[in-house]
């Protein structure tokens, strides 16, 4: 639903260099689930993300919103979501950074290797 894919953005836009030497970012987050794929692109989560989210990232990378806490458009702008199967799509290539934190524990050894 977004979390890891913004996180990420949060910590490369924190730590990136700033003005003409400010790198081009951009995160590809996928899944095969197209109702979290909808909820990430909304980029719309409850109050009580203020619990885990610090108030400094709080106030630099969100908005309130109607209740809510809505990440802020130039990390949405930087996130692109869309559906896409490990086992039948193509990978991607050129990329610099993978992150599949607990992908491989959903699936059986024979389904971990074939990934991998």
């Amino acid at each position: 639903t977004g979390e890891e894919a913004y996180s990420i953005a949060m910590l490369l836009k924190e730590n990136a260099p700033r003005g003409a030497a400010s790198p081009n970012l951009q995160i590809f987050a996928t899944d095969i689930d197209e109702r979290a794929l909808e909820i990430a692109r909304a980029g719309r989560y409850p109050a009580t993300i203020a619990t885990d989210v610090t108030p400094k990232r709080l106030k630099e990378f969100f908005s309130r919103e109607d209740g809510t806490y809505r990440v802020a458009a130039e990390l949405r702008e930087i996130c692109l979501f869309s559906a896409h199967n490990l086992l039948r799509d193509p990978p991607f290539s050129k990329l610099d950074l993978v992150a599949c934190r607990n992908l491989l524990i959903y699936m059986g050894p024979e389904l971990q290797e074939k990934i991998v």
